[in-house]
Formats: structure tokens, C-alpha cells, sequence
């Protein structure tokens, strides 16, 4: 599991990838494991292959057995009898357990396990494609996810990933047709909502945004301080 979390990772993201593994794990045909790892990598390589296989493995592997580590069924003859014995104690313990304490188990159970939504609806209506959870940079052009708008500013062509806020290049707010028109209306819920667009923050782990390097380098020329080659670069734009 070790690879498959590897090459996961580098998709995803940690915090994505337990996710995304533990969502896998509770699906109940494996054939939809094997399509959602195609949808986030070339499962023509034989690498990228053996993620679904190993998790289509596992899966089968976890439904064999219990929670306790013992398989579902107690059928086979030759079964240890210290085994079968503390099976057969587990069930008598189950059936005297009061009502509502059964009831309360199986409410449990039910309970799913809660994960990020790792895809949602692309570019092309007929398919599906992975999403971070966050704010991304994405140099997709809105081609892979669906488009939020082009930047009005610098022109950077904003996909669903980067999601609407300030632009990562310039820092103009970048936002869909339906926000810009509400936004024009110029009422108070306007500029609540402009304020909260522009405030939006990146994914925790995102490289630094050009035009916060920018900033930076402004307030440090201000102080008198030399700056590098990279943030003089983005003063002249």
C-alpha cells in the first residue's frame, strides 16, 4: 500500500489520498475503484495499473473478514475450537444486549466516513475529474475542469480548481457571470460578497502567489532594501 499511497500522493495530496483510499474501501463494486483511479492517472503505464489492482485487492482482503479479525462465515469443520468458541461468545454477547444499545451499534454502522469530494463534473459534461480540495493553482486553461472566468486583468484563464478569488498571478478578483452581475448591482449584499471573494485563501502548502511576491517586494523597495531578479520582474509588470 506504501506505493499506491506514493503515487496517490503526488495526484492528491496527502490529506486527499487517505480520502481518497478510505472512500475506495467503502464502495461496493470494485470496477468503480479501477475508474476513479483512471481518472486521476494513465493507467496505460503499468505502475499507474497496479494502484487499482493493490486496492482492488485490499478491498476484497477487508471483506473477507470481521472487525475482530475472524471471517464472516464459522462454517469450516476444521476450524480451532478455541476460535469458534470465542465467535460463538461474541454472538451471545450480541443477543443479550439490550434494544436499544443494538440499535445505537447499528447506527454506528451505518455512519459513513466523511471525506473531501475528490471530483466533480469537467470541462467536457460526459466525465468526471478529480479536484482538490482548496484553492490550486492549475495551469489546465479549462480544458481538464470546468472555467470560472478569464482574469480581466492579466488575461490567466481560471478553472473550477482555482475557484473564484483573487487571481494567482495579479491578485484581481477573478469570480463566474452570476458573482460578476450580483456584484454590479453595487448593494450592500454586492460588496458583502466581493469582500468575501477577495479574502477566499489559497490551499495550506500553495507556493506563493505572484502578486504577493509583489507586494513584498514593493514594501521592502519602500524600506530601501535590494530585491532579487524574480520579484523586480514582477514590479515591471
Amino acid at each position: 500500500m506504501e506505493k499506491v499511497k506514493a503515487l496517490l500522493t503526488k495526484a492528491l495530496g496527502e490529506k486527499a489520498t487517505d480520502d481518497f483510499i478510505k472512500a475506495c474501501m467503502e464502495v461496493d463494486d470494485t470496477q468503480i475503484i479501477k475508474k476513479r483511479v483512471a481518472t486521476l492517472l494513465d493507467t496505460r503505464k503499468p505502475e499507474n495499473r497496479q494502484v487499482y489492482e493493490i486496492l482492488i485487492r485490499e478491498k476484497i482482503r477487508r471483506s473477507g473478514f470481521t472487525g475482530e479479525g475472524y471471517r464472516k462465515t464459522n462454517s469450516n469443520p476444521n476450524a480451532p475450537s478455541d476460535c469458534l468458541d470465542d465467535i460463538s461468545i461474541s454472538k451471545k454477547n450480541d443477543t443479550e444486549q439490550p434494544s436499544s444499545l443494538r440499535s445505537q451499534n447499528v447506527s454506528k454502522k451505518k455512519q459513513k466516513t466523511k471525506f473531501y469530494p475528490l471530483f466533480c463534473e469537467g470541462a467536457h459534461s460526459d466525465q468526471l475529474v478529480s479536484l482538490l480540495p482548496g484553492r490550486h493553482p492549475c495551469q489546465c486553461l479549462a480544458t481538464k475542469h470546468q472555467l470560472v472566468n478569464n482574469c480581466v486583468n492579466c488575461g490567466r484563464i481560471v478553472c473550477a480548481q482555482e475557484g473564484s478569488g483573487p487571481c494567482y498571478y495579479c491578485g484581481n478578483l477573478v469570480c463566474t457571470r452570476e458573482e460578476q452581475d450580483q456584484i454590479a448591482m453595487n448593494t450592500k449584499q454586492s460588496e458583502k460578497l466581493r469582500n468575501k471573494l477577495m479574502q477566499v485563501g489559497w490551499a495550506a502548502g500553495t507556493e506563493t502567489p505572484y502578486y504577493r511576491i509583489a507586494r513584498q517586494a514593493q514594501k521592502l523597495q519602500k524600506k530601501g532594501v535590494n530585491t532579487d531578479s524574480t520579484s523586480t520582474e514582477l514590479l515591471e509588470y
